[in-house]
């Protein structure tokens, strides 16, 4: 299946990749064994590489792709990098803008830790769900909060150098979360593997945030 975030590219079966690829594949794959579950555990079968040069970025995103797994092990190479997570706008903020205009409240507010009015929005999410409040009032009262311009800022930093795996487990961290990856310096290398199991459906409702397992 290509690859097609901004850019489709090309792939290739592993019988055809070149030694290095499948060295970096396996280390990927022990990264994974030992950091997830035995019984969440699914062997890597799609691999990325990406390279970044100075000052570039691949910008905020995800990789919650319906078809892929809920484990992405990352082998970084070459210079430095910083790895940044933050919670997605909409759910930072309790709503999407449309238009980048009109606000569309999330109908389901899961008040993750540490976003925006985080006390009084599961206060009125525990009164709506108790029925204490219609849905009318728990829509007035989310949209008497006050509310910031600004995007969520970073709630985890790791800085990633040559030959550090990082493993990120749980569907919900790709729901709810964003990654980026800054480069200040020359090249930097990235190696993502990933499950393809596009006829799999996946129900885990727990995340973890990434573990950082070292050289």
């Amino acid at each position: 299946m290509p690859y097609k975030y901004i850019v489709s590219v090309d792939s290739r079966p592993f019988n055809t990749a070149p030694p290095v690829i499948i060295s970096a594949l396996e280390r990927l794959k022990w990264a994974t064994r030992h950091t997830v579950d035995a019984n969440a555990f699914q062997m890597p079968n799609e691999l990325l590489a990406l390279g970044y040069f100075e000052d570039m970025s691949i910008g905020y995103h995800d990789d919650g792709e319906s078809s892929l797994g809920p484990t992405i092990a990352t082998l970084s190479l070459g210079a430095p990098a910083t790895m940044l997570i933050r919670m997605k706008d909409e759910y930072y903020n309790g709503f999407r803008k449309r238009d980048g205009k009109d606000k569309i409240y999330l109908q389901h507010d899961p008040v993750l830790p540490g976003c925006a009015n985080e006390e009084a929005r599961a206060e009125l999410a525990r009164k709506f769900n108790a029925k204490e409040i219609t849905a009318e009032q728990y829509l007035a009262a989310r949209q008497a909060l006050p509310t910031s311009r600004r995007e969520a800022p970073p709630m985890c930093t790791m800085a990633l150098n040559h030959g550090d795996l990082a493993v990120m487990h749980g569907p919900d961290l790709q729901k709810y979360y964003e990654v980026n990856h800054l480069t200040p310096t020359v090249v930097h290398i990235g190696i993502n593997t990933y499950c393809n199991c596009s006829t799999r459906l996946f129900r885990q409702v727990d995340f973890d945030l990434p573990l950082l397992l070292g050289t």
